[in-house]
């Protein structure tokens, strides 16, 4: 049984090693198991370069990669969210969608209303105006809508003095991105300072309804390549060249100076990481598996369903469990009572014995000199032997059982 508990110990932590020399040795592991726009990804196409220089600005705040919603964070901090692939959010049929449902909403409470004045004999109210709802509104106006556009709680977040960064490389969340073949970027706006020269790996721009809500700050021809909409004491910026921030181009003309001006020391920064690494809901084990750790996960399985296995099935006798485990320890007792019966003589023995009789009770009760002689001679009720006499053998036992109610009375003295 113990052998089959070390060989599937052996196997776990054979497993364990082996999945943390993976992640920790093979560089190119870490780089394909994370995708584009990843906080920690430190390839060509990861931000693990921005996360590393912000936290070195300003080391006081946080930087950190989040997989939640910025309106939990603290007002005023900046957070990053850029998506490497095409989020359908189908903005325009949500809006029309509310729309419909809040004129059908209407219209049925309408003709509850009238039935009910009928039926109490009122007069008609004169007719009023209708009105958009206003989650319509804010919906169609607000740039409102599924990931990666913020949040109902996060607009409240963002007028507070937060700072969303929107990248995206297509259409998504009420946006037209269109890609161009020629043109250089120009800055339209004096904010931010010290940034004048994009170099854009793959021209795109932008347009849609959100873009009417504020201005661009630079353009590529006639259109936006990045935006900034205002939202109380805060903005959303959004990026049509998401790419010039990745490690691969942050280097490149004023990159670098670009996310210092999103960015600024003192306020805290976290990078949405829910396109990478998925929202909180996703299952442990599939993000283990998108790290590529399933044959890791196998192993250990088909190590646990064997050591349950092998240690369900009984080899051998069962063991006594009342037997004496400490083998060693009783063979070296024995062993050494052999040796001194052999080396010394029975006076000598009892004379020992009465030693450790004398330095127990000088132990427990601080006396010293001739009163501990006398305390001794009254606990164990004999003198001792003349020196040089050898007792038999029923006086040897019967001075040690003597020797031995000695010690008892010593500790019952100790207690009291």
């Amino acid at each position: 049984m113990r052998r089959a508990r070390w060989i599937t110990a052996f196997a776990a932590t054979l497993v364990v090693a082996s999945v943390a020399a993976m992640l920790l040795l093979d560089v190119r592991s870490r780089q394909q198991a994370l995708p584009r726009y990843a906080a920690h990804d430190t390839s060509p196409e990861g931000l693990s370069l921005a996360l590393a220089w912000l936290r070195e600005r300003d080391a006081g705040r946080s930087v950190a990669s989040v997989t939640r919603s910025a309106d939990g964070l603290a007002p005023g901090s900046v957070v990053f969210r850029f998506t490497p692939h095409h989020v359908d959010t189908k903005l325009d049929e949500l809006v029309r969608e509310a729309r419909d449902n809040a004129r059908e909403e209407r219209r049925r409470r309408e003709e509850r209303e009238r039935e009910e004045r009928k039926e109490r004999g009122e007069p008609e109210p004169p007719p009023v105006e209708e009105e958009e709802d206003p989650e319509v509104v804010l919906a169609s106006g607000g740039f409102r809508g599924p990931w990666p556009a913020p949040t109902r709680e996060e607009w409240a977040w963002l007028a507070q003095g937060g700072r969303l960064v929107i990248g995206l490389e297509a259409s998504a969340a009420g946006l037209i991105f269109e890609d161009v073949t020629d043109g250089e970027p120009a800055k339209a706006h004096p904010w931010p300072r010290g940034v004048s020269l994009l170099k854009v790996p793959k021209p795109r721009v932008m347009s849609g309804g959100p873009l009417g809500m504020g201005h661009a700050l630079f353009l590529l021809g006639e259109r936006s390549l990045v935006h900034r909409i205002p939202v109380g004491e805060g903005d959303i910026v959004l990026l049509a060249c998401p790419e010039i921030l990745l490690n691969e181009h942050l280097g490149e003309a004023d990159h670098l100076a670009l996310l210092d001006a999103l960015a600024p020391p003192g306020r805290d920064v976290a990078f949405d990481d829910r396109a990478s690494l998925g929202d909180p809901g996703v299952p442990l084990i599939a993000l283990l598996g998108r790290l590529g750790l399933a044959p890791a996960l196998l192993i250990g399985a088909l190590t646990a369903a064997l050591a349950a296995w092998r240690c369900a099935v009984p080899v051998g006798p069962p063991s006594d469990p009342f037997r004496e485990a400490r083998s060693l320890a009783v063979d070296f007792v024995d062993a050494l009572a052999l040796l001194y019966r052999r080396v010394l003589g029975r006076a000598d023995l009892l004379a020992l014995q009465r030693e450790d009789v004398v330095r127990r009770a000088a132990l427990r009760t601080g006396l010293r000199g001739e009163r501990l002689a006398q305390h001794v001679e009254q606990v164990i009720g004999a003198t001792p032997l003349p020196h040089g006499a050898e007792p038999s053998e029923q006086v040897f036992v019967a001075e040690l059982r003597r020797m031995a109610h000695a010690m008892e009375r010593i500790e019952r003295e100790k207690h009291r």
